[in-house]
């Protein structure tokens, strides 16, 4: 009886994984300044852009479970910095590497009560594309990506979700094509939509798991649709962003439990005003600001988020 009932808290536990940090979430809702931003400005030869994103993510869920007799509501604070550095070694072609340094507090009241938190590093995720204009309104781009944990020791603690880092290996593929209805050097609105497909790498999960045992995190879709207005060097824009989580699974020496996929609401805007340069130098500067809210009704999970965005192209 004991053992399943550590088995139903564990697939409570992993019903919520999302297997998905701030570094992942942070890049498909367009926080960092893409490349066209310089590109539309001429500036000429290799360039690089330096991005720090300070952000706050508040996120609660609800667990109700009588078998397990587990009826918490939980509490997560995330604080800290994205870190983002992007090379352009041409119009076309650029290279992007990510990571976050955090600290995540979750609290629980209700069967069990808990507060436990950690600082430390996000997962790190390189990120490689190619973009080309179509036309004079249309651009293309198609970028692969690879993550890698900062961490992969699981906690005991952790068994209601890992704190900061996702402890999982992943590659995945996306796309991205947008185009200008109004395309002038004064202003202009444009409609992008982007998709991104995530697989994540199974593996062990002792403390919390038997050392037979393995999680399969499983993939990631995410869509989103977005629209952006420009006049003169003032960005704003706004989208959706659907996440979809599938084939999820705990997979023991005798047999594989599944879990049912579930998708992730989030709305997002923000602003961006672009300098032409700062200080001496000859170079674009780039302040924003923005905010997401996000809704899940697996736990009914709400997620709300609030960052600052600074860029320094070199």
């Amino acid at each position: 009886m004991r053992k399943f009932l550590l088995l139903t808290h564990f697939i409570i536990f992993f019903n919520q994984l999302d297997a998905i940090t701030l570094v992942y979430n942070m890049r498909i809702r367009r926080t960092f300044a893409p490349a066209n931003i310089v590109e539309k400005m001429n500036i000429k030869g290799p360039l690089w852009a330096a991005s720090v994103v300070p952000i706050i993510q508040k996120q609660d869920n609800s667990i109700i479970d009588s078998v397990s007799n587990i009826n918490i509501n939980q509490k997560r604070l995330s604080v800290g910095s994205l870190f983002n550095i992007r090379f352009i070694p041409s119009r076309s072609f650029w290279l992007e590497a990510t990571t976050g340094i955090e600290n995540e507090r979750a609290k629980a009241k209700g069967i069990p009560t808990f507060s436990i938190s950690r600082t430390g590093f996000d997962d790190v995720v390189v990120t490689g594309g190619f973009n080309k204009f179509l036309t004079k309104d249309t651009q293309g781009v198609l970028y692969g990506l690879v993550g890698s944990p900062t961490r992969r020791k699981v906690e005991p603690f952790e068994n209601f979700g890992t704190l900061v880092g996702t402890r999982f290996f992943g590659v995945g593929v996306g796309s991205e094509i947008s185009y200008s209805i109004i395309n002038s050097l004064k202003k202009s609105l444009g409609i992008i939509f982007q998709n991104r497909f995530i697989h994540f790498f199974s593996r062990n999960f002792q403390p919390i798991l038997p050392a037979d045992a393995r999680v399969q995190p499983g993939n990631v879709t995410d869509l989103l649709g977005a629209i952006q207005y420009r006049k003169r060097r003032t960005i704003i824009e706004a989208g959706y962003n659907p996440t979809f989580f599938t084939n999820q699974a705990i997979i023991f020496s005798t047999q594989t439990i599944k879990t049912p996929g579930f998708v992730r609401h989030n709305a997002y805007a923000r602003i961006n005003l672009v300098s032409k340069h700062i200080l001496s130098l000859k170079k674009p500067f780039i302040f924003g600001a923005g905010f997401s809210i996000g809704r899940s009704k697996r736990f009914d999970a709400k997620i709300y988020s609030v960052w600052l965005n600074i860029t320094s192209v070199f």
